[in-house]
């Protein structure tokens, strides 16, 4: 991946919440990262109903969500890799948009206030180590 010094940033925003940011690099390639604020490495992942982290990726269970309008919207710009960028670790975690397409799982959150959300395995991603802290 870029430095991000290399990158113009648009905000995906929603009022006051960031829900991720389309990036472009000098030579006019753009992504999409979707934002996650974790603490500990793998906070925000689903898990499937898995009881830790470990359990959940020895069953190809562990998986990064975004909303379905996001993806659709990436398509609509010709956005052709998306990911998810959590903020707290630094890791970055990228695939192709045909990824989430094709292989993921769609789960509908409306009826408890949220949205309609596609869960992709981390297996379909290219995962980049932020830095630690000592």
């Amino acid at each position: 991946m870029p430095r991000p010094s290399s990158l113009s940033v648009l905000l995906n925003k929603n009022g006051r919440r960031t829900f991720g940011a389309y990036y472009t690099n000098a030579d006019g390639t753009t992504f999409y990262m979707a934002y996650r604020n974790s603490s500990k490495r793998f906070q925000g992942i689903f898990l499937q109903g898995e009881p830790d982290i470990s359990t959940a990726i020895r069953k190809g269970k562990a998986c990064w969500a975004i909303d379905e309008a996001d993806l659709i919207n990436c398509r609509a710009r010709g956005i052709k890799f998306v990911g998810v960028l959590d903020r707290g670790t630094g890791d970055r975690y990228l695939t192709t948009i045909d990824k989430w397409f094709s292989d993921s799982a769609v789960y509908n959150y409306a009826s408890r206030g949220g949205s309609l959300q596609r869960y992709l395995p981390l297996q379909y991603f290219r995962r980049q180590v932020g830095k630690s802290k000592v």
